[in-house]
């Protein structure tokens, strides 16, 4: 039987003051977002999804729900190439991907707008309220201006050739304006190390005062290419006309050569599929170090995920992103949790949530998401006890 809340003095003329535009709802079970849970608890809110207070107990006439939990932060994500679903076959291989869409990147005008716009609001639908997007242009400034998400823009930059690097930069200057011009939070960053010189990364780190993001050891190829530059990465980036024959590799991993231009600041390493332990260690040490894992983009592509046991042996403050729809079937957050959930079962929903939720707050310093918490607001997603499912739940709606 559900038990009635008894309210002292103190919150009884807290729930008078919000009387007027306050919402309640309960759940059996309340995952914070930050690795803990409460169960049958009240959560207070107001007109605009502020929290009120947490409070034990239920009371008559609520909204009732099997559980529920903040919203969601997609930490990696590449609305632009939502054009390019279904159209690159799975298991292609990094190289092979990257060839792929460059094939078929550009199509008639229109079409790319339209569907980074719906993958926008697929996003929203899905229970993410704040996204790490990676933007090779300006498109649809005014959506993401007016959508329901928070967005971090990653403008990314491409350069192997270290007489590009000054041009490269200055184009990126401008595309940055151009989202700070609309609101929008924005940086410009590396793409990955084998497609960006040592002197564009330079400038990149220079000039940057916030949030880096990188795609890190995503393939074999890469480290193969930095320690003997041989494989299939190299051949590549040479069938892409760049010449590689005055490219002095430094013998070690792609992370062991471009940590040192990340490391005074906040960065995200995407994928890191192909970490070593070694390699995870020293980056995990570094405060401002997230490892973002998208890992059913790590499937689609290389048939691979990362070893989340080493990660959690070394400490890594852990994200979770989709990539694109170009590399996914979706972009949902929750899917990719119960993918991880699958493979690695010892992770459970609290604990993926921590890397969905708070961790992705902390990351982007979005001091208003990420934990179900008074003075936050988080959004919130109700979700349904579903035994048949790894995580134990569904996603079964967003609430506010």
């Amino acid at each position: 039987m559900l038990q009635a809340n008894v309210c002292n003095k103190s919150n009884l003329g807290l729930r008078f003051l919000y009387l007027r535009d306050m919402r309640s709802i309960a759940a059996k079970k309340v995952f914070l977002g930050n690795g803990d849970s409460r169960h049958n608890c009240s959560i207070d809110i107001t007109a605009d999804g502020t929290i009120i207070s947490l409070r034990d107990g239920f009371q008559e006439g609520q909204e009732l729900y099997d559980a529920v939990c903040p919203g969601l932060i997609n930490a990696h994500c590449h609305t632009e190439l939502s054009h390019l679903k279904g159209l690159i076959p799975e298991g292609t291989g990094l190289p092979g991907f990257i060839h792929e869409v460059q094939q078929i990147r550009t199509q008639e005008p229109g079409v790319q707008e339209a569907a980074q716009v719906a993958a926008l609001q697929e996003l929203e639908a899905s229970g993410v309220v704040g996204l790490g997007d990676i933007c090779n242009s300006a498109l649809n400034l005014q959506e993401k201006s007016s959508s329901g998400i928070k967005t971090f823009n990653f403008i990314e930059l491409f350069g192997f050739s270290p007489l590009m690097a000054n041009g490269i930069f200055e184009s990126g200057l401008e595309k940055l304006k151009s989202f700070r011009d609309a609101g929008l939070e924005a940086n410009i960053v590396p793409h990955a190390p084998y497609s960006v010189s040592l002197d564009l990364l330079q400038k990149i780190q220079q000039a940057s005062s916030g949030l880096l993001s990188i795609h890190m050891q995503e393939c074999a190829a890469e480290d193969e290419l930095f320690i003997y530059k041989t494989g299939k990465l190299k051949e590549q980036l040479e069938r892409f006309g760049i010449d590689l024959s005055t490219w002095e590799n430094p013998g070690v991993s792609s992370l062991q050569t471009f940590l040192p231009y990340l490391s005074q600041q906040k960065f995200i390493l995407v994928h890191t599929t192909q970490s070593s332990a070694a390699d995870i260690a020293q980056a995990a040490k570094h405060t401002g170090a997230y490892f973002c894992t998208c890992p059913r983009a790590n499937l689609y592509i290389e048939q691979q995920l990362p070893d989340y046991n080493q990660l959690l042996k070394q400490g890594a403050k852990m994200l979770i992103g989709t990539d694109s729809l170009a590399s996914n079937h979706s972009l949902s957050i929750w899917e990719e949790m119960e993918a991880i959930a699958e493979h690695f079962p010892k992770l459970g929903l609290a604990q993926l949530l921590s890397w969905a939720c708070q961790n992705g707050s902390e990351a982007f310093n979005w001091t208003d998401l990420g934990e179900l918490k008074a003075g936050k607001r988080p959004g919130i997603l109700a979700l349904k006890a579903n035994s048949n499912k790894a995580l134990g739940y569904t996603l079964e709606k967003r609430i506010i």
